[in-house]
């Protein structure tokens, strides 16, 4: 019974010469992969990133102007130096990353740390730098924002002409 409703049913389609045509190039579309595949899983190197970002540039011109905004600093340049630069430590096993699947094809690698760039030293330039307290309220916000110690922080004057 139900062969014989199939084909009642498929008999008008084989007259028409564009309905098998169709049904297979539908057929082809339905087997083909839906978006982007990723054949090859992210590696620590595209999934760099993913990590925070550290800029000293960056955090220099941030410093340089929080510190214009203290009262008698005015114009100020900062220059930092690191002891150590940015480290990312992976998880690990059998010496290969630890990769997570997030679903939807969303593939990360596992962070056990990140450790960020620890500072050496640091040397401010403002034109405010002639008068004791505005060094030692400069002195103060860069050890603040650093973590650096006053032996390791100087404050000078900036040159009048440029």
């Amino acid at each position: 019974m139900k062969l014989k409703n199939l084909e009642r049913v498929l008999k008008p389609l084989g007259q028409n010469p564009y309905i098998p045509a169709v049904l297979a190039l539908g057929l082809i579309l339905m087997l083909l992969p839906a978006g982007e595949s990723k054949s090859q899983p992210q590696t620590a190197e595209k999934q760099e990133l993913s990590a925070p970002a550290f800029s000293l540039e960056a955090e220099e011109k941030r410093l340089g102007h929080a510190l214009e905004s203290i009262a008698g600093v005015g114009e100020a340049e900062v220059l930092l130096s690191l002891r150590s630069t940015a480290q990312r430590d992976l998880a690990t096993s059998m010496g290969e990353a630890v990769i997570l699947s997030a679903g939807s094809g969303k593939e990360q690698v596992v962070e056990e740390s990140y450790l960020y760039p620890e500072y050496l030293g640091a040397v401010v330039v403002c034109s405010g730098a002639d008068n004791a307290g505005v060094r030692l309220q400069v002195s103060r916000a860069v050890a603040a924002f650093t973590g650096l110690g006053s032996q390791n922080i100087q404050v000078l004057k900036m040159e009048l002409e440029r």
